[in-house]
């Protein structure tokens, strides 16, 4: 009897299955040309002794959108008031708009419109995009950050759940939070770290949760997002684990 109540016990606490796809997509050809040429400076830095960090820094920002890029290089630029041709990537990059991922995410959204939808993003500024990108193109939405009080939270939260389908939300956003009333997450940004990883989908993938859950990550291809997810997804399968 004993072991009948354990068994009952472990299939009462299985979680619905996972299932993960990966979005890659071309950058429009000003966003590819703006990436080859900072991949290709950040070498050079790198072979005079630069931090690998910062230049990481760079690389990861303009992976997620033109708008985080623009910032990322703006500060680098500011930081070496010696090399101006800093200046003139910055100004580039603030050019060109809606980045490819930008436009795979509105299509993303659009194909289940009443389904609710958890969108995670890292860089403040590609947040700050994303919502003005779904402002012009009548996508409602709700907005989750580190930087709201708790019943700024609880109150997105409300919106989320009772009126909004989408959940723009930052990394220090959800933590600690379980929005199980959705079972749909879009990583538009992908972490370095996998337990990061693990812990945005934990916030829907928890106990209770009765749907199957799908994790869509986005990004562009021939960037370094690209290369670390290929490690995350192939190496380790990062997105059917459930730790």
């Amino acid at each position: 009897d004993a072991m009948v109540r354990n068994t009952r016990a472990v299939v009462a606490l299985k979680l619905p299955r996972r299932h993960a796809v990966t979005i890659r997509m071309d950058g429009s050809e000003g966003e590819q040309a703006a990436y080859q040429d900072l991949a290709a400076a950040t070498r050079r830095l790198v072979g005079g002794g630069a931090s690998r960090l910062a230049l990481h820094h760079l690389l990861g920002a303009a992976g997620s959108s033109p708008a985080a890029a623009a910032v990322a290089v703006t500060r680098f630029a500011d930081r070496h008031a010696d090399a101006p041709e800093w200046r003139a990537r910055a100004e580039r990059w603030a050019s060109l708009g809606d980045g490819g991922k930008e436009v795979a995410l509105l299509d993303l959204l659009r194909r289940t419109p009443d389904e609710k939808k958890l969108v995670f993003v890292h860089y403040r500024e590609t947040l700050n995009h994303l919502a003005g990108l779904l402002a012009r193109h009548g996508i409602a939405f709700a907005r989750f950050e580190g930087g709201l009080s708790g019943p700024d939270k609880d109150a997105a939260i409300a919106e989320f759940r009772d009126s909004v389908p989408v959940l723009l939300c930052t990394e220090s956003g959800g933590e600690g939070r379980n929005i199980q009333i959705c079972n749909t997450l879009s990583n538009f940004d992908v972490p370095w770290n996998p337990m990061a990883i693990e812990q945005r989908i934990g916030r829907i993938d928890r106990i209770g949760q009765q749907r199957e859950v799908f994790v869509f990550n986005l990004v562009t291809r021939g960037t370094l997002e690209e290369q670390l997810l290929g490690l995350l997804d192939e190496k380790i399968s990062m997105f059917e684990l459930v730790v």
